[in-house]
């Protein structure tokens, strides 16, 4: 099962200070060394959504990954003109569709993504009521030959009844626990300790 490491609260701890002088010598902390770390730490691929209002990636964060770091770039965006125009510029591995405002388009694709942050966030029957909603869902894209991911919510705690629970996933996008868990240990260490529960649960 492969690891896509999501970036983006790397970009919202650096614009919480620096977002007005970007350009300035000490800004920090790098999305770049936080792309390089994750790489280090077993990350199959780098996850990062450059959203219509730049609350945390900008433009030159996700060109200077894409240019820098030697593996696939997963780029979340909405499905906007102005959107569609930067993929075309950036040319990123995978687009995953991130519905920004209410009228998401329909689209068909080659792969979808699991959002998980209901059965993160809910315990007891909740939950499992969840989990069996993304089962569902996970075996019928399966079923029509679609490759199923997961992201959103997905932490150290739920990560083995969810991988448990739903069949057919490829790939896991994880962004905030990770960073979160870097604070403490660093983001290689934090990567690295994803990457070993990922293998040994799955």
């Amino acid at each position: 099962m492969l690891l896509g490491v999501n970036i983006d609260h790397i970009a919202t701890l650096r614009q919480a200070r620096y977002a007005t002088m970007l350009d300035s010598f000490n800004v920090e902390p790098s999305v770049l060394d936080a792309a390089y770390a994750a790489q280090r730490g077993g990350a199959d691929s780098i996850t990062l959504h450059v959203r219509g209002d730049r609350r945390h990636m900008q433009d030159a964060d996700a060109l200077s990954v894409r240019e820098s770091v030697a593996l696939p770039l997963n780029l979340e965006m909405g499905n906007t003109p102005e959107m569609v125009d930067f993929a075309l510029r950036l040319k990123p591995d995978y687009i995953c569709m991130v519905p920004e405002v209410e009228a998401a388009a329909r689209l068909g694709a080659p792969m979808i993504e699991l959002h998980t942050g209901c059965f993160a966030n809910h315990s007891g029957r909740e939950r499992t009521e969840e989990l069996a909603r993304l089962k569902r869902a996970a075996e019928l894209a399966h079923s029509l030959g679609i490759q199923v991911n997961a992201g959103h919510g997905i932490n150290y705690q739920n990560l083995e009844q969810l991988l448990a629970g739903v069949p057919c996933l490829h790939e896991l996008n994880i962004g905030h626990t990770i960073v979160s868990r870097a604070l403490f240990v660093g983001m290689e260490q934090a990567v690295r300790e994803m990457r070993q529960a990922i293998d040994r649960l799955s």
